[in-house]
């Protein structure tokens, strides 16, 4: 793995403890992504090579739009 990719995932992982400092059950690391939790609705964060000098950082949620909820 690039070394942009891992600064980038060591930066996240330190954001995400600041974030979440006091319960940290609101994410998991797997294979170089997170996955953030709150209630029912989850992010996927992942993260890319994308030259030796960038990377992506991608970040993936499912929307319900029109649901009725009774």
């Amino acid at each position: 793995m690039s070394q942009i990719v891992d600064a980038t995932l060591q930066k996240i992982r330190a954001y995400l403890h600041e974030i979440y400092a006091a319960d940290t059950d609101n994410f998991t690391e797997v294979d170089n992504s997170f996955v953030v939790t709150r209630g029912s609705a989850a992010v996927h964060v992942t993260v890319s090579p994308l030259t030796e000098t960038d990377c992506v950082v991608q970040a993936l949620s499912y929307v319900v739009t029109g649901a009725r909820i009774s």
